[in-house]
């Protein structure tokens, strides 16, 4: 068998490292927990129990990243961040336990985490691993100290639990930090009122006191947020993920790249806003993410920049710079912007999934103007693949949509077509051709997904269409 089945990328060895680095921080945190219990000459809080079962989860996580390998390395950075969210909520469910009640530990900050860095599916999985990781830690607590837990503190907890879940369950993938900061506050004063109730109805009429439980709950969300916000930018910079609040920074009109696009090249700028917003219309029905999307098709063609003026959309009519061109030079400045803008999103730092589909965009189809046009002239066949672009095909589902997307806006508005049953039959023409020429067998975009996307566009179009009444003139009075 072949040692190259079981080479590790570059890819690979970085997500590699970051986890056995992240066990390292664990098994550190783990003796800082057993710092905090040292009173006396002995760890009386947890100790070894606690240790062990933070090197046995370490351990379990380093042996689902082998298997992780074969099946996607992807899913390593999605258990760091999980990992990370659950281990610190738990290190602070232990200071709670020691200090004050455990049922101020800052639960929701392993879903906040979850839910802004991965999906709301994470979001869920990372709360049930912290809620039973913390429920563990209790029973250890009062198997080795043999202390007696106070039943509010189970209902404290249950409270966090229910309030992170609402979080997460009404987390929206268009949030920006403010609508995050709003959702999380909101939860908060209902947590706030929910537990003075409950301090209420078990300690009796003590007001004080029932106001400073209240207010501590209150406090634990504030702190998981602030936290949260904390953490985010710096996990996504460490495992470069492309995380929905990320996606919202790069599809700001104050973006200086697109602010360029507007200004250089008006034309692609506009073209490239069409995109984005069909790109997220078909992103949303088929589940895929929606600003990343919009933010694909918003940078798709910012290759364009480098001679805006030898594409059409930006020419206005007048001198066109191909008539002084062979057909060949013509294509080869055409097909260059894939490649340009590709290394153009990387030189300023954009994530690789957006450079990506500025490459991927056009596949290694043919720029059929000129190939046509050169097939007219000359006699035989002529060498098609000096009029293609360089490729590669899209090998996501986005890059396939900003294709399907691309390829739709440009086709509808060269032809000014706005009727429901021609756009139907353009779009599912455009797409075919699309599929029988191969450029979707790279990405694992579905039959029933094409025709949702077909679907999507011939909608949005036919709505873009819209018809405008005429305004009647007014009579002069002589």
């Amino acid at each position: 068998m072949s040692n190259k089945k079981f080479a590790l990328s570059k890819n690979a060895q970085r997500n590699l490292l970051l986890a056995l680095l992240t066990m390292l921080f664990a098994g550190i945190l783990a003796v800082c927990t057993m710092c905090l219990s040292y009173h006396d000459g002995e760890f009386a809080l947890k100790g070894w129990p606690v240790f062990v079962v933070w090197l046995l989860f370490s351990c379990t996580l380093g042996v689902c990243m082998v298997y992780c390998r074969r099946y996607g390395l992807d899913k390593i950075k999605n258990m760091i961040v999980i990992y990370v969210g659950v281990l610190i909520s738990a290190i602070a469910a232990l200071v709670c336990i020691r200090y004050l009640q455990v049922g101020f530990a800052p639960i929701m900050l392993c879903a906040l985490l979850s839910v802004l860095l991965l999906d709301k599916r994470s979001g869920y999985i990372s709360l049930v691993t912290s809620f039973l990781s913390i429920c563990i830690m209790i029973v250890v607590y009062w198997l080795e100290l043999d202390a007696n837990i106070n039943p509010a503190d189970w209902l404290y907890l249950m409270l966090k639990l229910m309030a992170a879940f609402l979080v997460v369950m009404l987390y929206k993938a268009n949030y920006n930090r403010i609508s995050l900061i709003g959702e999380v506050l909101f939860v908060a004063i209902g947590t706030f009122a929910l537990a003075f109730a409950t301090s209420m109805a078990l300690d009796g009429p003590n007001v004080i006191q029932s106001l400073m439980s209240a207010a501590w709950m209150f406090i634990s969300d504030v702190v998981a947020l602030l936290l949260c916000l904390v953490l985010t930018p710096v996990l996504e910079w460490v495992l470069r993920l492309e995380t929905n609040l990320k996606m919202l920074e790069y599809i700001s009109f104050d973006q200086p790249l697109l602010k360029e696009l507007s200004e250089k090249a008006p034309g692609t700028f506009h073209h490239s806003l069409a995109v984005g917003n069909l790109a997220e219309r078909c992103a949303n029905a088929i589940g895929e993410n929606v600003n990343l999307a919009r933010a694909a098709g918003y940078f798709h063609d910012v290759g364009k920049l480098q001679s805006p003026e030898f594409f059409t959309e930006n020419q206005d009519g007048g001198y066109n710079p191909h008539d002084d061109l062979t057909y060949e030079n013509s294509v080869r400045i055409i097909t260059r912007h894939t490649e340009v803008g590709y290394q153009m999103l990387l030189n300023k730092h954009f994530p690789k999934i957006l450079a990506d589909v500025a490459r991927e965009h056009h596949g290694d189809s043919t720029v059929s103007y000129f190939y046509i046009k050169a097939k007219n002239i000359t006699e035989g066949d002529v060498d098609s693949s000096t009029y293609r672009y360089p490729g590669p095909r899209p090998t996501t589902r986005i890059a396939a949509i900003v294709m399907i997307a691309d390829t739709v806006e440009a086709a509808t508005r060269s032809m000014n077509v706005r009727d429901r049953e021609p756009l139907f039959k353009l779009i599912d023409k455009l797409i075919r051709d699309k599929r029988e020429t191969g450029q979707f067998d790279n990405c694992d975009i579905t039959m029933r997904e094409l025709a949702i996307i077909r679907d999507t566009l011939v909608e949005s179009l036919v709505g873009a269409g819209h018809k405008r009444i005429s305004y009647p003139t007014q009579k002069r009075k002589d």
